[in-house]
């Protein structure tokens, strides 16, 4: 049979753990590689609807609601199927039709001119497709077994060079082509990433399986920590804000102030890089941070991103901010996952990582990029960055007191404890 990750010695010693991590053990490669092309497969088209909208003459306002769409959708379907995956215990069979529909769904907005058919067809690809993410890392977190978790960052980071290679590839694709290119690089990509998926072993085989309907399941999910879980779910939504606002609207901004799809390549590259940076030592910061420093810390550094997009004057200049993408997503990204994995209840890792996603990605992201598309076409990009820039510093003050609050009513309660025993 397949061996387990869990089963994989570690290497003590830090340098020692590097080389293990970056080795191409049989087990662990699988993990990277499944990661490498799900996401090599996503960076061919995602990041460029936008532009692919602005060239077809939809309007800003258009934009923001086309792409706020998707992850609503996402925001339902993630949960949902992940929650039925879970259930059943057909998690592979749920990525394999899901992962399908999606990138066939993708690829037909090509012939597509009308905004209504365009919204139908992203609405039914998103809600597909935002199962893909949530049961991948949940499964990949059960591969690596308790022991290992911590080496999420090390596997995700795979899908953060895909992305980068994508990126800068199909970029200068488009350039010497036409932006039609985006559309036949993803479909092209996303046949041997099924068939990827086919041959991967999940670790759920061995989860405590569960016959509790959807909703139970997330009555039970929220009410074993109400608080500090919907504490944490709030920070996860406004960094998705910040999130949508810009992986919408920044290259768009590029596009009017002259940038080319080279620039859009290598943006997508330099923020890829930073990426892989944080995920490779997302456990060291973790353990050194913990969860509730790096989300506040990523949010710290949305703001002076947002803020440094509002000032900008020439393309070019946009790729020093793009360096602090790492902390923004990656280090953010591995927290969410992690505390994600901690405080799901046996048998609902998917649900569980499913409503992470959701609201960072659904209610999170579709928010930001209708606010953005609103604030771009009511007052211009540099109080659409500045705008947001103060929306998501008082979500740090909101984060940062109700963390407080929660810790002194702990204490508290404590206290009562120890009078009583």
């Amino acid at each position: 049979g397949d061996k387990v990750a869990s089963e994989v010695p570690v290497a003590t010693g830090w340098f020692d753990q590097l080389l293990f991590k970056c080795s191409l053990d049989p087990v662990l490669t699988r993990t990277k590689a499944i990661y490498f092309m799900i996401f090599f497969q996503m960076a061919c088209l995602k990041p460029f609807l936008s532009v692919y909208f602005k060239s077809i003459d939809l309007s800003y306002s258009v934009i923001g609601l086309l792409s706020a769409i998707s992850p609503i959708a996402g925001f339902f379907g993630a949960p949902i199927l992940g929650s039925l995956a879970d259930k059943f215990h057909a998690h592979k069979l749920v990525l394999l039709v899901t992962y399908a529909l999606g990138v066939i769904l993708d690829f037909s907005l090509m012939f597509q001119t009308s905004p209504t058919t365009i919204a139908i067809t992203i609405v039914t690809g998103s809600f597909c497709s935002s199962a893909l993410t949530p049961i991948l890392d949940a499964g990949i977190i059960n591969f690596l077994g308790p022991e290992k978790k911590a080496l999420y960052g090390f596997q995700r980071l795979w899908g953060s060079v895909g992305w980068g290679i994508a990126s800068a590839l199909v970029g200068i694709i488009a350039f010497q082509t036409d932006i039609r290119s985006y559309f036949f690089c993803a479909l092209a990509a996303g046949i041997p990433t099924w068939f990827l998926i086919l041959m991967f072993p999940l670790g759920y085989e061995n989860n405590e399986k569960t016959d509790l309907p959807l909703f139970p399941r997330l009555y039970q999910l929220f009410c074993t920590q109400t608080m500090p879980l919907l504490s944490f779910l709030f920070v996860v939504f406004i960094a998705g804000n910040a999130y949508g606002v810009i992986s919408v609207f920044l290259f768009v901004v590029l596009k009017d102030l002259g940038g080319d799809d080279i620039l859009l390549g290598i943006s997508l590259s330099t923020t890829v890089s930073t990426e892989i940076i944080f995920f490779i030592f997302s456990e060291r910061i973790l353990n050194k941070l913990g969860v509730k420093i790096t989300l506040a810390l990523s949010l710290v550094t949305y703001i002076v991103r947002l803020v440094y997009y509002g000032l900008l004057s020439s393309p070019w200049w946009v790729l020093p901010a793009e360096l602090l993408h790492g902390l923004t997503f990656a280090a953010m990204w591995a927290a969410c996952v992690k505390h994600g994995s901690d405080i799901a209840p046996p048998g609902l890792a998917a649900t569980m990582q499913g409503i992470v996603s959701g609201v960072w990605s659904g209610l999170g992201r579709s928010f930001g990029n209708i606010l953005g598309g609103q604030l771009y076409s009511h007052f211009g990009a540099k109080w659409m960055f500045m705008i947001t820039a103060a929306w998501a510093a008082f979500g740090l003050t909101f984060f940062f007191m109700s963390t407080q609050l929660i810790e002194c009513l702990g204490h508290r309660r404590q206290k009562r404890l120890e009078k009583i025993f």
